[in-house]
């Protein structure tokens, strides 16, 4: 996964889903949960309702699937 499809799903604002290369999917309820380190290696999310945040390897983020319609083609 590159940080670039990261940031974008983070830009967007609406709900997204990672799946991790262990097939582990994570749920990022709402973009401000979601951060990406200055060097763009590691991911975190924050837990709702808490001070707790989990931090992932983005080279081991295989997916990035966002919540909400595709566009359509014309």
């Amino acid at each position: 996964m590159t940080t670039d499809a990261l940031r974008e799903a983070i830009r967007i604002g609406r709900p997204f889903k990672i799946t991790m290369a262990d097939g582990r999917t994570l749920d990022v309820p709402r973009s401000e949960f979601a951060m990406i380190s200055g060097s763009g290696r590691i991911f975190y999310i924050a837990k709702p309702n808490s001070d707790l945040f989990e931090a992932f390897d983005v080279f081991l983020i295989t997916a990035v699937e966002q919540e909400g319609e595709l566009p359509s083609r014309k």
